[in-house]
C-alpha cells in the first residue's frame, strides 16, 4: 500500500508542478515529488519480489529496465509533440501525472480483486465433496 500511495502522490505532484506560480510553491511540490519518487524506487524491488517471486527476480528486473528504457526514450518525444500541438508543456505534465496515478490505482485494485476472488473460491470449495476411487475398489 505504501508503493501505491507513493505512486499516486508522485502523479499528483507531477500534475501540480505545472500549476506552481511561486518559488516556495514549486519547492514544496518538488520536495514531496522527490520523496514520493524515492519511496517508489525504494519499494520497487520489494513489490516486484512479491509479485513474481525471488526465483524470477532477475528476469523481472530486466523487463522492468526495458520498460523504463522505452519510457525514457519515448517520453521526451511525446512531450515535444504535445508542446507542438498545444503550445505549452502543461499537457505533458498532465499526461505523465495521469499515467502515474493510473498505475497506482491499478496496483490498488489488484489486491482487492485477489482478496475478493480468494474469498469466493474458498467459500465455494468448502461445499464440495470429493470422492476418489482407488483401483482396488475402495473409496476415499
Amino acid at each position: 500500500m505504501q508503493y501505491v500511495a507513493a505512486n499516486i502522490a508522485l502523479g499528483i505532484c507531477c500534475v501540480l508542478v505545472s500549476q506552481s506560480f511561486t518559488f516556495t510553491h514549486f519547492t514544496v511540490i518538488l520536495f514531496f515529488g522527490g520523496l514520493s519518487f524515492g519511496a517508489v524506487l525504494g519499494l520497487l524491488v520489494i513489490v516486484l519480489t512479491d509479485l513474481i517471486g525471488p526465483q524470477s527476480l532477475g528476469d523481472g528486473l530486466g523487463y522492468l529496465m526495458l520498460s523504463n528504457g522505452i519510457g525514457a526514450f519515448s517520453g521526451p518525444a511525446l512531450a515535444g509533440y504535445l508542446k507542438n500541438v498545444t503550445g505549452d508543456y502543461v499537457s505533458a505534465f498532465y499526461l505523465a501525472g495521469a499515467a502515474s496515478i493510473a498505475a497506482g490505482l491499478i496496483m490498488f485494485v489488484i489486491p482487492v480483486l485477489k482478496s475478493f476472488s480468494h474469498r469466493k473460491s474458498k467459500r465455494g470449495l468448502s461445499d464440495v465433496a470429493i470422492t476418489i476411487e482407488v483401483p482396488d475398489g475402495t473409496r476415499v
